[in-house]
């Protein structure tokens, strides 16, 4: 299995497409600060839109383009310079809820949904990626999945097919792991465990602690596993992550655990040794000071694994 592929299975990310915009300008829609562990997202499958956030001036998405919000801020969208509209109305469809108002201005088609996520479990593979990230697919031919799969949504979104609600959704699911893989692709400077999919050298050290979290990962045996040398790799390492090898470690093990602890029934003691510790006491320790109560407890409160979640299914055990 790819190491992105890994980390969507460590880290899982549920998708919801909600509606779909059928706008004529002038027009805008305001959304407010989304809660913890909810990332907007945008499709935008015909025309201009343009985007507005607090700490961001406005930017242009065009046609085929996609920004996600993974700290859930507070944004605007609109059709042009002029952020007045025309009363929005909602109808529903078979498929989707449809925004649409009286407008008779340029028009504009959007998808627009959220992914969820457990801010403690996967806040580290989200905190990789910026306030917006703005896909864009102009002129790059390498996103041609992810425009048949913007075509196929748009498609059943309007659709009164049977099974067109669960088809959009199914294929929404795909849309979270194509995104990464575009914005990894662009070798993005902002620190975290994406960043490290984007040096192949790095790469090799997270493939290691993945593929064995278990294991008493020294920094010289990390390094050796990248063909880099001790300091350059801890500095490099350092650098792109953000935070050293044992402190990524740590996240991948808890992670691992809480996915054992969500899954398949096993008890405290296997997975503790399933993680690297070698004693209960020791792992129950430094689960509570990650996660902020007991392991016992933290499965009693873990929510149900839902039947739509991304890449479902589970990799192998260590």
């Amino acid at each position: 299995m790819d190491l992105l592929s890994r980390l969507l299975h460590l880290y899982p990310v549920d998708v919801d497409l909600e509606l779909a915009c059928k706008l004529g300008a002038p027009w805008s829609l305001e959304n407010a600060q989304a809660g913890a562990g909810t990332a907007p997202y945008h499709i935008i499958t015909s025309g201009n839109v343009w985007l507005h956030t607090p700490n961001v001036r406005a930017a242009l998405l065009e046609e085929g383009d996609i920004v996600v919000l993974p700290s859930g801020m507070a944004h605007t969208l609109f059709a042009d310079g002029d952020s007045s509209g025309t009363s929005i109305e909602v109808t529903y469809s078979d498929a989707l809820p449809v925004v649409a108002n009286g407008g008779h201005g340029v028009q504009n088609e959007m998808l627009c949904g959220h992914f969820s996520f457990e801010p403690d479990v996967a806040g580290t593979l989200m905190s990789s990626l910026p306030e917006v990230l703005h896909v864009r697919h102009a002129h790059r031919s390498d996103l041609d999945e992810m425009a048949l799969l913007i075509q196929l949504l748009r498609k059943e979104a309007q659709a009164t097919r049977l099974g067109s609600s669960v088809i959009v959704r199914q294929l929404a699911s795909v849309l979270f792991a194509l995104i990464l893989r575009a914005w990894t692709e662009q070798a993005p400077a902002q620190s975290g465990m994406l960043s490290l999919l984007a040096d192949p050298r790095l790469r090799r050290g997270l493939q290691a602690m993945l593929d064995d979290p278990a294991r008493q990962w020294s920094v010289d045996e990390l390094a050796e596993a990248c063909h880099m040398s001790r300091a350059s790799f801890a500095r490099h390492f350092g650098k792109a992550a953000g935070m050293t090898p044992g402190d990524m470690l740590m996240r991948i093990r808890m992670a691992r655990a809480a996915q054992l602890l969500r899954g398949d029934g096993r008890n405290v003691a296997i997975i503790a040794n399933a993680v690297g510790y070698q004693s209960e006491a020791a792992f129950n320790r430094a689960f509570s000071r990650f996660y902020g109560s007991t392991p016992g407890i933290w499965r009693k409160a873990a929510p149900v694994e839902n039947t739509f979640s991304l890449l479902g299914g589970s990799p192998a055990a260590p």
